[in-house]
């Protein structure tokens, strides 16, 4: 219930509003004002919302004032890692009627968004109208070290750069399904426009698309907490592991089964990296290492060794055959 004494006028609202079978929403208000001057007026507004699968919904209302009735179904799908839409609208009142079509386009660096409306009246004194709208959105983010193309950001953001020896991979941000959130590309960037402030929010990214051996140097899991209107920045740098495998065989090329041995590192101070063990063929396998010399020694077989080099650039199963010790190995 209001007044408005400058008015001389009263106004008394009732509104309710009921959700059930879990797509549907009906939501109803009617109004009165009252006015000392005799301009009275009654209002009713019916509002109904069906919300399908898969991003659909059909909002149908009626507003008494004028005779309203106006009914809008629209649907959106992904496309890639954004999502196209479109709607079709009718609508129908005392003074004529009208129709609307629209598409829409939000993409990771931009939206677009474009309507066309067209009234037809009723009364041949009025002509026909016609309108079209186009919004298009892009935004620049920067941060100390970075910068990147976005939608639109209107409160806070989180800015992913990934180094260059990523640059082969295509890495999703908070994936779900197919879909990600973001992607890294341009500038070897991804933003996240849509971080609320002083709000904890998940940053993962999808590493699925990372071949055997190579990983997210300190994890692939971020909590970030963006202050008001700001920027976080995220770097993300490749951590490449070798899974090494091999065969042990003594001078004569007898496979040395079911021995222990070590790898070391191939310079003066022999700092042990890895144990490994052989199974019966004298195979032996073990994660961990990275490029360049190594030394292979056996414990039952003291002061025998052969030298092993990685060389720059392999990740993952790296084979190395047959080794004979006493050989060096390249």
């Amino acid at each position: 219930f209001a007044r408005a004494d400058e008015l001389d006028a009263r106004t008394f609202s009732l509104s309710l509003s009921y959700s059930g079978f879990r797509a549907h929403r009906l939501t109803a208000e009617y109004s009165r004002s009252d006015t000392l001057i005799g301009f009275d007026e009654d209002r009713v507004f019916i509002s109904w919302t069906w919300t399908g699968e898969e991003r659909k919904y059909l909002v149908t209302n009626y507003n008494s004032d004028g005779g309203l009735l106006r009914s809008k179904y629209h649907q959106s799908t992904n496309l890639g890692n954004a999502q196209l839409g479109g709607s079709v609208g009718l609508s129908t009142a005392a003074l004529g009627h009208g129709a609307s079509i629209g598409g829409e386009y939000v993409g990771q660096k931009l939206f677009a968004v474009i309507e066309h409306d067209r009234f037809y009246p009723e009364s041949p004194d009025l002509v026909d109208s016609a309108r079209t709208r186009i919004d298009l959105g892009t935004a620049f983010a920067f941060t100390t070290n970075s910068v990147a193309l976005s939608r639109p950001i209107v409160d806070s953001f989180t800015l992913i750069k990934a180094d260059d020896n990523l640059d082969p991979f295509e890495l999703g941000v908070n994936a779900s399904g197919t879909f990600s959130a973001a992607e890294i590309g341009l500038f070897d960037t991804a933003i996240l426009p849509n971080q609320t402030s002083y709000i904890y929010e998940q940053v993962k990214i999808d590493t699925r698309a990372l071949p055997f051996g190579v990983t997210i140097e300190g994890g692939e899991n971020f909590t970030v907490k963006p202050t008001y209107r700001s920027g976080v920045h995220i770097d993300l740098g490749a951590g490449k592991m070798i899974y090494l495998r091999g065969r042990l065989l003594d001078s004569r090329g007898v496979p040395l089964a079911l021995v222990a041995g070590e790898i070391s590192s191939g310079t003066s101070t022999k700092k042990i990296i890895l144990p490994f063990f052989t199974n019966r063929s004298g195979e032996f396998a073990l994660e961990g290492l990275s490029d360049g010399e190594f030394l292979i020694s056996v414990f039952d077989y003291a002061g025998v060794e052969a030298l092993v080099s990685i060389p720059k650039g392999v990740f993952g199963v790296h084979n190395i055959g047959e080794i004979r010790l006493q050989e060096k190995i390249q």
